[in-house]
Protein backbone atom coordinates (compact mmCIF):
# COMPACT_ATOMS: atom_id res chain seq x y z
CA UNK A 1 0.00 0.00 0.00
CA UNK A 2 1.59 3.61 -0.45
CA UNK A 3 0.68 6.41 1.23
CA UNK A 4 -0.28 9.41 -1.59
CA UNK A 5 -0.22 13.09 0.24
CA UNK A 6 0.23 14.98 -3.10
CA UNK A 7 -2.64 16.25 -4.83
CA UNK A 8 -2.01 15.08 -8.42
CA UNK A 9 -1.35 11.81 -6.77
CA UNK A 10 -4.25 11.52 -4.73
CA UNK A 11 -6.61 12.16 -7.61
CA UNK A 12 -4.78 9.43 -9.79
CA UNK A 13 -5.27 7.05 -6.65
CA UNK A 14 -8.64 7.91 -6.13
CA UNK A 15 -9.36 7.66 -10.19
CA UNK A 16 -8.34 4.18 -9.64
CA UNK A 17 -10.17 3.62 -7.00
CA UNK A 18 -13.34 4.34 -8.60
CA UNK A 19 -12.42 2.09 -11.21
CA UNK A 20 -11.65 -0.85 -9.21
CA UNK A 21 -14.19 -0.56 -6.72
CA UNK A 22 -11.69 -0.27 -3.91
CA UNK A 23 -12.11 1.40 -0.66
CA UNK A 24 -9.59 4.24 -0.12
CA UNK A 25 -8.51 4.86 3.67
CA UNK A 26 -7.57 8.56 4.37
CA UNK A 27 -7.31 11.48 6.86
CA UNK A 28 -9.64 14.43 5.78
CA UNK A 29 -9.86 18.12 7.11
CA UNK A 30 -12.70 20.10 7.91
CA UNK A 31 -12.49 23.94 7.09
CA UNK A 32 -16.11 24.36 9.57
CA UNK A 33 -14.46 22.17 12.78
CA UNK A 34 -10.72 23.08 11.79
CA UNK A 35 -9.93 19.21 12.51
CA UNK A 36 -8.91 16.43 10.60
CA UNK A 37 -11.09 13.03 10.74
CA UNK A 38 -9.76 9.26 9.89
CA UNK A 39 -12.29 7.54 6.99
CA UNK A 40 -12.71 4.96 4.74
CA UNK A 41 -14.50 5.00 1.72
CA UNK A 42 -15.91 3.76 -1.24
CA UNK A 43 -15.44 6.65 -4.46
CA UNK A 44 -17.88 6.82 -6.66
CA UNK A 45 -16.93 9.57 -8.83
CA UNK A 46 -14.85 12.45 -9.50
CA UNK A 47 -15.48 15.54 -10.96
CA UNK A 48 -13.32 18.16 -13.12
CA UNK A 49 -13.49 21.21 -10.16
CA UNK A 50 -11.81 17.64 -8.00
CA UNK A 51 -14.87 16.95 -5.23
CA UNK A 52 -15.13 13.35 -5.17
CA UNK A 53 -18.78 11.59 -4.18
CA UNK A 54 -18.39 8.40 -1.61
CA UNK A 55 -19.68 6.37 0.65
CA UNK A 56 -18.42 6.76 3.56
CA UNK A 57 -18.50 4.33 6.12
CA UNK A 58 -18.01 6.60 8.96
CA UNK A 59 -21.13 8.89 8.55
CA UNK A 60 -22.90 6.09 6.62
CA UNK A 61 -23.87 7.75 3.66
CA UNK A 62 -22.93 9.24 0.20
CA UNK A 63 -20.71 12.44 0.92
CA UNK A 64 -19.05 15.08 -1.30
CA UNK A 65 -15.12 15.58 -0.43
CA UNK A 66 -13.01 17.94 -1.62
CA UNK A 67 -9.57 16.09 -2.73
CA UNK A 68 -7.24 19.28 -1.81
CA UNK A 69 -8.54 18.74 1.89
CA UNK A 70 -7.16 15.31 1.62
CA UNK A 71 -4.57 15.12 3.83
CA UNK A 72 -3.23 11.87 2.81
CA UNK A 73 -4.82 8.94 1.06
CA UNK A 74 -3.95 5.02 0.95
CA UNK A 75 -5.34 2.20 -1.58
CA UNK A 76 -6.81 -0.52 0.39
CA UNK A 77 -6.97 -4.13 -0.99
CA UNK A 78 -10.83 -4.17 0.14
CA UNK A 79 -12.94 -4.11 -2.59
CA UNK A 80 -16.90 -3.41 -2.45
CA UNK A 81 -19.71 -3.34 -4.71
CA UNK A 82 -20.55 -0.51 -7.08
CA UNK A 83 -23.01 1.89 -5.94
CA UNK A 84 -26.21 3.24 -7.57
CA UNK A 85 -25.60 6.13 -6.79
CA UNK A 86 -25.58 8.79 -9.55
CA UNK A 87 -23.35 11.91 -8.93
CA UNK A 88 -24.79 15.80 -9.71
CA UNK A 89 -23.77 17.03 -12.67
CA UNK A 90 -22.14 19.51 -11.10
CA UNK A 91 -21.30 20.57 -7.70
CA UNK A 92 -20.68 24.28 -6.52
CA UNK A 93 -18.38 24.31 -3.63
CA UNK A 94 -20.21 26.54 -0.56
CA UNK A 95 -18.45 29.94 0.17
CA UNK A 96 -16.41 28.29 3.28
CA UNK A 97 -15.05 25.52 0.48
CA UNK A 98 -13.80 27.41 -1.68
CA UNK A 99 -10.56 28.82 -0.46
CA UNK A 100 -7.93 28.67 -3.77
CA UNK A 101 -4.89 28.58 -1.25
CA UNK A 102 -5.99 25.08 -0.51
CA UNK A 103 -5.94 24.55 -3.74
CA UNK A 104 -2.39 25.41 -4.79
CA UNK A 105 -1.22 23.08 -2.16
CA UNK A 106 -0.67 25.55 0.98
CA UNK A 107 -1.96 24.43 4.14
CA UNK A 108 -5.31 25.77 5.79
CA UNK A 109 -4.69 29.22 6.72
CA UNK A 110 -7.14 28.91 9.51
CA UNK A 111 -10.83 28.65 10.12
CA UNK A 112 -13.43 31.55 9.98
CA UNK A 113 -13.95 31.80 13.40
CA UNK A 114 -9.98 32.15 13.97
CA UNK A 115 -10.22 34.81 11.68
CA UNK A 116 -12.74 36.60 12.65
CA UNK A 117 -11.43 36.81 16.19
CA UNK A 118 -8.09 37.24 15.34
CA UNK A 119 -9.53 40.95 13.46
CA UNK A 120 -11.75 41.82 16.78
CA UNK A 121 -8.41 40.96 18.76
CA UNK A 122 -6.23 43.82 16.52
CA UNK A 123 -9.37 46.47 17.64
CA UNK A 124 -8.51 46.26 21.19
CA UNK A 125 -5.23 47.69 21.36
CA UNK A 126 -6.19 50.26 19.30
CA UNK A 127 -9.16 51.06 21.55
CA UNK A 128 -6.94 51.05 24.62
CA UNK A 129 -4.33 53.26 22.51
CA UNK A 130 -7.17 55.54 22.04
CA UNK A 131 -9.10 55.70 25.54
CA UNK A 132 -5.31 56.02 27.28
CA UNK A 133 -4.67 59.04 24.59
CA UNK A 134 -8.12 60.90 25.59
CA UNK A 135 -7.43 60.23 28.96
CA UNK A 136 -3.85 61.89 28.93
CA UNK A 137 -5.33 64.72 26.83
CA UNK A 138 -8.07 65.08 29.57
CA UNK A 139 -5.46 64.95 32.32
CA UNK A 140 -2.77 67.58 31.10
CA UNK A 141 -5.12 69.68 28.92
Amino acid sequence: MNTMTALADIQGLLRSAISEHRCVEMVYYTAGRDATSHRVVEPISLDSAGYMAAYCRWRGEVRTFATWRIRWATLLHETFEPHSYVAPLSNPPRTQDYQPWERQGYPPYNSGHATRASRQGCLLPAVLALAVALILMVRFA
